[in-house]
């Protein structure tokens, strides 16, 4: 049977414990005041440098009455193409087949006829990486030569960018710690402890700035790397405190 005298020292127990668990809490943290001053900036850090590496499409486009005709010519001119690719010591991991398509062509007539298939189209794309920028006329002047009749766009690209990335950081934060100097002697008070530093995404990529590079052997195709700009953008905070 529960009496009132159990009940009260039930109470008295409960409230015990409540008030040790409260002594041996660790505090909480205070908030950061919503009323300091901050100030946000963005700053772009950039390095140019001359691109070491190409990426280059090329294919073979065969067409015959039938797709096996199609086929074995197609076949038989990119085996043409690859081996040559291999004899200027393109390594295989640089050469991917990134299309392959048989397709009917088709006769249409003025007379409202049906169309008819006239014959097949068959076409074998590869994407080649050189890397070494100076040899890729010769490059692409082989595989015209050994029977592609085919050529995509080229593109360029900085083997290791990693390193160049940090120099755009590092020169993005100096860039935005002097414009954070500037605005804060301007309003009369002083740049105090940076509070968030955020590297913000950028579309599209490194931008290219072009200028000739002229091709070392006679009747190689003439290319023009450029060179490319790598940024990095960041966005900084700090706090403000009074000029002292």
């Amino acid at each position: 049977m529960i009496t009132r005298s159990s009940v009260v020292f039930a109470v008295v127990t409960l409230l015990a414990a409540v008030a040790a668990i409260s002594e041996s809490a660790p505090a909480v943290a205070q908030s950061v005041d919503p009323e300091q001053r901050t100030l946000s900036l963005s700053a772009t850090g950039s390095v140019n440098v001359r691109p070491d590496t190409a990426h280059i499409t090329v294919g073979v486009v065969s067409e015959a009455e039938n797709a096996r005709s199609a086929m074995d010519d197609n076949n038989a001119a990119m085996a043409k193409v690859i081996e040559a690719l291999k004899e200027k010591d393109i390594a295989s991991k640089d050469i991917q087949t990134t299309n392959f398509s048989v397709h009917p062509r088709y006769q249409h007539f003025d007379d409202g006829k049906p169309s008819v298939i006239s014959g097949y189209r068959v076409v074998n794309s590869i994407r080649i990486t050189v890397r070494e920028i100076g040899r890729l006329g010769e490059v692409l002047d082989k595989v015209v030569s050994f029977g592609s009749n085919q050529i995509g766009g080229i593109s360029f690209s900085v083997s290791e960018p990693e390193a160049l990335m940090d120099k755009a950081r590092v020169q993005a934060i100096e860039t935005a710690r002097e414009r954070a100097e500037l605005y804060a002697k301007a309003a009369g008070t002083s740049v105090g402890e940076v509070l968030k530093i955020e590297e913000v995404t950028m579309d599209g990529g490194p931008e290219p700035r072009f200028r000739a590079m002229a091709a070392k052997a006679e009747g190689d195709v003439p290319i023009e790397a450029g060179e490319t700009e790598i940024k990095v953008r960041v966005r900084v905070v700090w706090a403000l405190t009074d000029q002292g």
